[in-house]
């Protein structure tokens, strides 16, 4: 994906916990992120709940004082998944939220399309929630939340889809080549 994740509009949030934050995300996202329980070490001084009504959006969470707040762990507070550790899991908590946003588009709850889809709706749940997919597992919640599939690579500006039997990448035909040449060497000679 290697996508910059940035917070692109940031409102604080009265009531609550004190500490809840309204966040628009550059993927089209956005989510309620509540740091009650997170103002600890550098962000301690956020506790001040005067400091911290102060929030705004540049690219990050930030507040005067120079404070800021990674895009990434606002994004995993305001859609309640596991703060990040690695750019694998940025990029996992990314597709996790993309894959719940096809099921709200479409506008079908987890128990509608667990019940189109023959599983239960803790299966839909878990599925959400996962950051792995399996490819048919994918294809089976698309078709039952009524779209289509097609997997797109991009290799050097070319686009080539899986479904619809695109050209081979030249990495694949390349990979071909020496096997075949490889194939040929250990041939006996005629």
């Amino acid at each position: 994906m290697k996508k910059v994740l940035n917070v692109t509009a940031a409102a604080y949030m009265r009531g609550g916990s004190g500490y809840r934050v309204r966040v628009t995300f550059s993927d089209g996202s956005e989510g309620v992120a509540d740091f009650a329980g997170h103002l600890t070490g550098s962000l301690a001084p956020l506790a001040d709940k005067k400091l911290f009504a102060k929030v705004y959006a540049d690219r990050t969470l930030t507040w005067p004082g120079e404070l800021d707040v990674a895009a990434e762990f606002v994004y995993a507070l305001a859609h309640q998944l596991a703060p990040p550790e690695s750019l694998e899991d940025v990029e996992s908590n990314l597709l996790t939220v993309r894959v719940r946003e096809l099921r709200a588009r479409a506008g079908k709850s987890q128990a509608e399309l667990a019940k189109a889809m023959g599983v239960s709706q803790p299966s839909i749940a878990s599925f959400e929630a996962s950051p792995d997919f399996r490819w048919s597992t994918m294809r089976r919640y698309v078709k039952a939340l009524g779209g289509d599939v097609d997997l797109v690579f991009t290799f050097g500006g070319e686009r080539l889809s899986l479904e619809k039997g695109a050209k081979v990448p030249p990495s694949n035909q390349k990979t071909r080549r020496v096997a075949a040449r490889a194939k040929a060497k250990r041939a006996p000679a005629a």
